[in-house]
């Protein structure tokens, strides 16, 4: 599954949704609805050591003018990449807690059973109101998330679920699927720390699997934290490697 991960979710695909993006061999850097940078290594890609500290900062130039509220670089943990952990650091980057990546067949997880009703963003026509309460859910558990506004604008509103109760999003993710890759990933997974262990979690990757698999998608992926990856495991995706966001201080960005 690995194997399958580097090739259908990686380099081109991460970019498929972005604003704008370049490909400065071996990464990919880009940003999403306009504000959120990201810079990914295109897997397999060879690279001495002297060439690391080169790559980083032309990468970094890529953003120069753009208007991005912060810049993450990408890393996976099985990526033979020459020390990047210490140029990254040396470069002004900090990492964020580690996150495993995790994949499962969709038929598995799409079988499941679930009480609570998922709903899409603007099914009711209220696509703002919709992502702002999801943002509100958001801004609880994570309260130190850097973001201080929705991370979409209603013309870019993603394939994002939520689950509603007593007039409260109580849980929220969504699932992103590219033309030439069989792979879902599902993005966003949170629920509100108020009512976790009542399967709403569960609920919404259920919902997502049933979509994956009428799309053609036979594989679920997903990067998990420590409070979800119990979840995904139980409905079967196995952890395939680690991966942590370097971010950068965007007051280091060239202007």
């Amino acid at each position: 599954m690995l194997a399958r991960y580097d090739a259908e979710c990686r380099g081109a695909r991460e970019s498929a949704t972005a604003t704008w993006s370049l490909f400065l061999d071996p990464v990919w850097v880009g940003a999403f609805s306009g504000v959120h940078g990201l810079i990914s290594w295109r897997p397999g890609s060879p690279l001495s050591p002297a060439d690391v500290d080169e790559l980083i900062a032309r990468s970094i130039a890529a953003f120069r003018g753009k208007a991005v509220a912060d810049l993450e670089w990408k890393v996976r943990h099985h990526d033979a990449a020459f020390a990047l952990h210490d140029r990254l650091l040396a470069a002004g980057f900090k990492p964020d807690p580690a996150e495993t990546i995790m994949m499962g067949a969709s038929a598995a997880l799409a079988a499941g059973e679930t009480r609570h009703v998922v709903r899409a963003v603007g099914e009711d026509g209220d696509v703002l109101g919709d992502l702002q309460r999801i943002h509100d859910m958001h801004s609880v558990v994570w309260p130190d998330r850097r973001r201080s506004r929705p991370e979409v604008l209603p013309e870019q509103v993603p394939e994002m679920f939520f689950v509603e109760i007593a007039a409260q999003v109580v849980g929220a993710g969504r699932i992103e699927t590219t033309a030439g890759s069989k792979v879902a990933f599902l993005f966003g997974g949170a629920v509100h720390p108020d009512w976790r262990g009542r399967g709403i979690y569960r609920a919404l990757l259920i919902h997502r699997a049933r979509l994956a698999l009428a799309r053609g998608c036979d594989l679920i992926a997903a990067d998990c934290t420590e409070y979800s990856r119990p979840i995904l495991a139980a409905s079967g995706l196995q952890a395939i490697t680690t991966t942590a966001p370097y971010v950068l201080d965007t007051a280091l960005l060239p202007r």
